[in-house]
């Protein structure tokens, strides 16, 4: 049994909580390093192994055979909590393993009192059922969420620059914090097919554009700089300038002998399209891009193909596809409502284009999980 508790500490350290492992590792002694996940939990499992071996030579421990899991469970649990956990959690965390003790200790009485009956059987289930419930308790009380996960493994991925890994990171899941939805804004922007082309694809996180750009703190920068972004956007902030200001100053230079970057051209007319301004992205599209282009990206063409409805277009555009499929939206919008079940029911078809985010996605298209940091 304490193999078993031994093999799950490990598995637990290096691959369920490595990227915290890591992080820690280098906040704490070396932050230009990549240390390898299962080296610093292979580390972390053998300490909290000496410790249980320590305590295993005490009278308790003798009398209580698995109760030295106890406190390696509640320290492998407080060590990759430290950048999440509040009081209240680590109060909630003490409160479960005094459970899981009283129960180990329950178990032992019970199998000295009935040892006599079954000897071979009974010591393993009583054994199993205290572990099960200890490997259970120490599983599923770490403070870090799975949006935490997925910003600190993105974060790794984009530093190593396995951009491959970076887009696996949280893809079937809708969990995102604003940090989160930067960095994959910039992993799409600058790696994938670009912004106009998959910015409505990813969870949203309620607050429009000022999500897009990576959060200047201690946290961001130890895990991915936000230079990272303004080298290729071609300046950086001023103070007290929104993201909405310094986009625009990027891609609409008052120097006319400037040219904006590309990156700085679609981050702007995508902040547009994310703070609902569609007159403004109007105005901006016709100005920085040619009003006759064939190859309108996707979501700039569902803007301009909405904003048609109702308004002149400075300059000639034709998309039958897209209208074919407006037409389908505004139609299956009318027939299933505006309830939260024909909106479910409207998003399955629609919830990745920019119809469904203008009209639906007022708090966000994610389900919003903001960390402690």
């Amino acid at each position: 049994m304490r193999v078993v508790f031994v093999l799950f500490l490990f598995f637990f350290l290096s691959v369920a909580q490595g990227d915290v492992l890591c992080y820690l590792y280098r906040h704490f002694i070396d932050a230009s390093s990549e240390p390898v996940h299962w080296l610093l939990g292979g580390a972390a499992a053998a300490i909290l192994i000496l410790i249980m071996w320590l305590l295993s030579r005490t009278a308790v421990c003798r009398r209580y055979p698995l109760i030295e899991t106890i406190p390696a469970g509640f320290a492998a649990v407080l060590a990759v909590s430290l950048p999440f956990a509040s009081w209240q959690h680590v109060l909630v965390t003490i409160l479960y393993y005094c459970v899981a003790a009283a129960t180990l200790v329950f178990c032992n009485r019970l199998l000295q009192k009935a040892y006599h009956t079954a000897r071979r059987r009974l010591p393993l289930l009583i054994y199993g059922t205290g572990l099960l419930l200890v490997c259970f308790v120490t599983g599923l009380r770490t403070a870090a969420t799975d949006a935490d996960h997925y910003e600190l493994r993105t974060a790794e991925a984009l530093r190593r620059c396995d951009y491959a890994a970076a887009y696996r990171t949280g893809e079937i899941s809708l969990a995102v914090t604003p940090r989160l939805f930067a960095m994959r804004s910039y992993l799409l922007a600058t790696q994938g097919e670009g912004l106009p082309q998959t910015l409505f694809k990813q969870p949203i996180p309620a607050g429009g554009s000022k999500h897009l750009l990576l959060p200047n703190d201690e946290w961001q920068r130890l895990n991915f700089p936000p230079d990272s972004l303004y080298v290729r956007l071609g300046g950086t902030p001023a103070e007290g300038e929104t993201t909405l200001q310094f986009l625009k100053r990027l891609a609409l230079p008052a120097d006319t002998a400037h040219r904006p970057t590309p990156l700085a051209r679609d981050y702007y007319l995508c902040a547009l399209l994310l703070d609902r301004r569609l007159s403004d992205f109007v105005e901006t599209y016709a100005s920085l891009c040619p009003g006759d282009s064939v190859q309108i990206p996707r979501f700039y063409s569902e803007a301009l193909a909405l904003h048609s409805r109702k308004h002149d277009l400075p300059f000639a555009y034709n998309d039958a596809a897209v209208e074919a499929n407006l037409l389908d939206f505004m139609d299956m919008a009318r027939k299933t409502g505006t309830a939260q079940e024909g909106r479910n029911l409207l998003r399955r078809s629609y919830g990745e284009t920019f119809w469904w985010y203008y009209y639906f996605g007022q708090k966000g298209t994610g389900q919003s999980e903001y960390s402690c940091h």
